[in-house]
């Protein structure tokens, strides 16, 4: 039994210590971000780490509508079909397919 108490108090110990160490790991990642934030804002030339952060959601949302676009894309491009004798690619959906283009028509962006 005393050495069940000892491998217990010992296992306390250790949790104890990790703890303390992902605690201290936390606050250096956390000054790292901060100083990694502050060298973003003055290279890119944000006043404040809002319009920083301001400037990376609107891309995020970007990103998320040119990925919408992608898929797209690439349904189009499965629905495709090759034409040996005339070494093309053809499609039957040529409706649905022009008016997915239409869309990045100059005068349709907003």
């Amino acid at each position: 039994m005393n050495n069940r108490k000892i491998l217990a108090k010992e296992m306390a110990d250790l949790k104890a210590k990790e703890a303390k160490i992902r605690a201290k790991r936390k606050q250096i990642r956390q000054k790292e971000m901060i100083s990694l934030a502050k060298l973003y804002c003055k290279k890119e030339g944000f006043k404040t780490p809002a319009e920083a952060l301001d400037f990376l959601e609107s891309n995020k949302r970007n990103h998320s509508v040119n990925d919408e676009v992608l898929v797209s894309l690439r349904k189009f491009a499965d629905g495709l079909v090759w034409q040996e004798n005339g070494a093309y690619w053809r499609t039957n959906d040529v409706k649905g397919l022009t008016q997915f283009m239409a869309q990045f028509r100059s005068e349709n962006v907003n």
